[in-house]
């Protein structure tokens, strides 16, 4: 059991170098992999989209039109892009409102910007993480509703 536990060990270690040499000096974009020296000038902290958590609570008041979102940051990132700026980091955090990972994709084809987006969760005190915490509390699958959250609806919109 000790050498079959040793020889995994050493085929995941091997697995990792392998990959992280691969990867090594790139960043992911929401178009793909962007290698370090392509990233040029950069602006590290630009919301295309930003909304508290929420937001999308009574989408009666303010509905969400993409078509119009994406014309204004198109505007944005075309003027940037005339004045020497490569990529954009968009920190939206998963759970904080407005986050469009398929705008951001849009965005990045057509104005030829690359965008890195930000992951995970925003920090405990706002953000979604009292949701989660509730939710946990009265027994939902926090796992399960975070993979809902960040992926399948996010891919529906």
């Amino acid at each position: 059991m000790k050498k079959v536990l040793l020889t995994v060990i050493a085929i995941l270690f091997i697995a990792w170098l392998m990959v992280s040499s691969a990867i090594a000096g790139q960043v992911m974009g929401v178009l793909g992999p962007i290698s370090g020296d392509k990233l040029g000038q950069t602006l590290v902290h630009e919301h295309m989209t930003f909304a508290y958590v929420n937001h999308f609570a009574d989408e009666s008041v303010a509905p969400y039109d993409r078509k119009a979102v994406e014309a204004k940051c198109l505007k944005m990132l075309e003027d940037i892009k005339a004045v020497g700026v490569s990529t954009v980091v968009d920190p939206s955090m998963c759970d904080v409102g407005g986050r469009d990972p398929i705008l951001l994709k849009n965005l990045a084809k057509k104005s030829g910007v690359n965008i890195i987006v930000a992951t995970g969760l925003y920090w405990e005190g706002e953000g979604g993480s009292r949701y989660y915490k509730w939710n946990q509390m009265v027994g939902r699958n926090i796992e399960e509703d975070i993979y809902e959250f960040t992926t399948v609806q996010m891919l529906r919109k």
